[in-house]
Parts: structure tokens; C-alpha cells; sequence
């Protein structure tokens, strides 16, 4: 493979051939970020994208020129929890026939690299490509941390991690820091949708209308922690609270617990449901305040990088990727995780700052996430390939 490197005698660019293995194909983060970078390197790689089940996302990965091939998978292993129980160890057998029919899919096929870009896709093309005989490239989006996953489920992954890869993508210092060490790492930020990055939305107001959280209904994305917090704040007053986004199947709450939440809460009629939705952009642009709460540290926080886009003040964790993104009181402000009191406090903040100041730091905010533009991570991307490819 020659990623990246000078045009030959031909005149024209070397394309390396790239397979990406996933596993849902739900617009989750992991999915929306493999299809942002696939947009970035459209017109300079040959792309196919493997995925475990079909779904929304397989039309847009086809719809931006990937090929998408389905490789039906036990539903059941795709939505169980990161943790290794008897639940997951039953679906072993599923793991191992997927993997032999990866393997031979990889082999037939010939690709340059083959890139993992969820766990479950990262553990079965990590065995596949081994057997295979091609070089295997695990795009780390999730931390092997003791919060996020077991111990039985980090040492697997530790281990496949030192036996097959030949290069790490970390989305965030956050995420790197928790995996084994890799002579060939990149920590490369996760790019943003097209439309993030090119709009010109002017977003302060004079009052502080509408503050939202957006993200799966899981439990640890803290919707529960949100609700607690923004009652303490604007409780009784015209302010709304807006939840964006739906369930996931795994480690799930309802919106209708919710619902019952903010009733106890004493804010039932300020809070609005959305479900799931597409349109993300113009959900961001509904937003005054937007928190990103996670009880536990993302890996990278896409949300908080497409609000800061968007033109939102956003209020974030101060651990993990998001703290990697947001400067205190400079492109937003942060609070204690897992602190109803600490979010508190932030939300009053910054409802209390002066239209002037919120301008002045959404604007850096958006020059944030502007920054994160698809075609020059793609850029980033080939090149870290490229790299690899002359130390194999």
C-alpha cells in the first residue's frame, strides 16, 4: 500500500483500498464519526464498510460512495453490555463464525488495511485479519477504563490489541491513555458532518430560552442528572428543558422515566422529547445551553464538538474528550462530573453572563468544532496509513 504518497510515474494518486468493520448500523457516534471521515477521504480511497446488521446507516455510507456489505450478526451479542457475563460468552459462537466469515471475505478481497471502528467490530476484524494475513488498524473510539468496561473484557481487548494491530487512531488523549501501549499511535480528534463546519448560524440571544441535553437515552449519558440540575435552576421559570435523541437497546432508560423524573421534579411542563433525530443540526440550533453530562468520561464527546459548531453555549464534563475540547470560560464552560451541585451552579452561571460574553465564547466554540473539517482529518488519516505502511 503507498497511502498518501507522491503521484507515480502515471501522473495520478495511488488508491488504497480500505475495509472498515463496524457493528450497528444506528447513527450512534462511532457511526456518524466513520461517516464523516469516509466523506473526508471519498475521493482519495476505494472504501467498503463492513457492519454486523443492517440499518439507516448502510444508505449513507452508500450515499457518500462507500460500498456497504452486511454480515448478519446474533442481535443479541450487538446490543448486550460491554461487560463479559453469560449473556455475551452464549453468543460466543456467533463471534467465531462472523469471524471465519470475515476472514474469508478479507482474503478474497485483498484490502490494503482493515480498520475496526466499534469493540465488537474491533474484536472480530482484529481476529479476522490475523488470519487473513492483512494489516489491521484499530480505530480506538472507546476507553478500556474500569468504569466503561470490566476486567475480563479489557484484558481480551488488551491482548487483541498487542497481537494484531498494526497502528491505534485514538479519537482523544482521554481514549489513548487507557489502552496498552503502541509504538505506531495517532491521537486524531473525530471529524464532523459537512454541515457542522460550513454553517454561519449567529446563535446568543438576550435570555436564556431553551437548554437541552442530546444523546442516547442511556443511563451514564445523564439525562437523570441533567433533570436534577436544570430544576434547581429554572424551575418555575419560562426556560425549557429539550431532550434530544432515543434508546439504544443496551443499559437503557426510558423517556417515560424521564417524564416521571422531571414530574417529581416539579418541571414536568418545561421539558420537551424529541426522540430520535436527523436533523441535528437544526436540534442544535434550538439550543441556548447545551450540557453534555456523562457520568463517566466520554472518549471523545461528539456531541459537545457539534454543538460548539452549531453555535451553542455549551456547559461539559471536565474529564475525558470533552475536556480536551472545552476550555473553561474560553469556548465554554465545564463543571464536575457527576455533580448535580456543580451542574447547578454552571447552569446559573451561565444564565447569569452577559450577552456580550456568551458571543464572545460561542464564537470561539464554533472556531472549535469548525476545526475538526472532514477533509483535512482525512488529510491526517491517509498519512498516519501511509506511515504504517512503510514501518510494516
Amino acid at each position: 500500500m503507498s497511502v498518501g504518497s507522491p503521484k507515480s510515474a502515471e501522473g495520478t494518486w495511488p488508491v488504497p483500498r480500505l475495509m472498515f468493520v463496524g457493528s450497528v448500523a444506528q447513527p450512534w457516534g462511532a457511526e456518524i464519526a466513520l461517516l464523516s471521515l469516509l466523506v473526508g477521504i471519498r475521493d482519495r480511497a476505494d472504501t467498503t464498510v463492513v457492519l454486523l446488521e443492517d440499518g439507516p446507516m448502510a444508505d449513507r455510507y452508500k450515499a457518500i460512495g462507500a460500498e456497504v456489505v452486511i454480515l448478519p450478526f446474533n442481535r443479541r451479542a450487538l446490543t448486550a453490555s460491554r461487560h463479559v457475563s453469560l449473556r455475551t460468552v452464549a453468543t460466543g459462537g456467533s463471534f467465531f463464525v462472523c469471524t471465519l466469515r470475515l476472514a474469508a471475505m478479507i482474503r478474497h478481497r485483498k484490502p490494503d488495511v482493515v480498520l475496526g471502528n466499534s469493540l465488537r467490530g474491533t474484536f472480530i476484524a482484529g481476529l479476522a485479519s490475523r488470519l487473513a494475513q492483512r494489516p489491521f488498524i484499530w480505530m480506538a473510539r472507546d476507553r478500556l477504563s474500569t468504569e466503561y468496561l470490566g476486567r475480563p473484557s479489557r484484558i481480551i481487548l488488551r491482548t487483541l490489541l498487542r497481537v494484531t494491530s498494526a497502528g491505534v487512531i485514538s479519537n482523544s488523549k482521554a481514549t489513548a491513555e487507557t489502552l496498552p501501549f503502541h509504538p505506531r499511535t495517532l491521537v486524531m480528534h473525530d471529524p464532523l458532518a459537512t454541515e457542522f463546519v460550513k454553517t454561519t448560524s449567529s446563535h446568543p440571544t438576550t435570555e436564556i430560552r431553551t437548554v437541552g441535553i442530546v444523546g442516547r437515552l442511556v443511563e451514564w449519558k445523564g439525562h437523570a442528572l441533567f433533570l436534577r440540575a436544570f430544576a434547581r435552576v429554572f424551575r418555575g421559570t419560562p426556560t425549557q428543558a429539550r431532550i434530544v435523541g432515543g434508546g439504544s437497546g443496551s443499559d437503557e432508560v426510558t423517556a417515560s422515566e424521564l417524564r416521571e423524573l422531571a414530574t417529581q421534579l416539579g418541571v414536568g411542563d418545561q421539558v420537551q422529547f424529541t426522540g430520535h433525530v436527523d436533523a441535528m443540526l437544526q436540534e442544535y440550533q434550538k439550543l441556548d445551553i447545551c450540557v453534555h453530562a456523562s457520568t463517566i468520561a466520554e472518549p471523545f464527546g461528539q456531541v459537545v464538538a457539534e454543538a460548539l459548531a452549531s453555535g451553542c453555549l455549551v456547559i461539559a464534563t471536565n474529564a475525558g474528550g470533552p475536556a480536551e475540547l472545552i476550555q473553561h470560560e474560553l469556548n465554554g464552560l465545564t463543571f464536575e462530573m457527576g455533580s448535580e451541585e456543580s451542574l447547578a451552579k454552571t447552569l446559573w452561571v451561565a444564565s447569569q453572563l452577559p450577552t456580550e460574553v456568551r458571543t464572545a465564547m460561542t464564537a470561539r466554540g464554533r472556531a472549535t468544532g469548525m476545526s475538526l473539517e472532514p477533509v483535512a482529518t482525512g488529510t491526517k488519516f491517509l498519512e498516519f496509513l501511509a506511515t504504517v505502511s512503510e514501518q510494516r
